[in-house]
């Protein structure tokens, strides 16, 4: 889980979107 938010924070990495990130780490968890 951890490497999941490591990688998912490197692809919104440019985004600077919190909403974007937040919604990136459920479907991480929901996968």
């Amino acid at each position: 889980a951890n490497n999941k938010i490591k990688v998912i924070k490197r692809k919104a990495y440019g985004f600077h979107d919190t909403k974007y990130f937040v919604l990136k780490v459920k479907q991480a968890f929901a996968a």
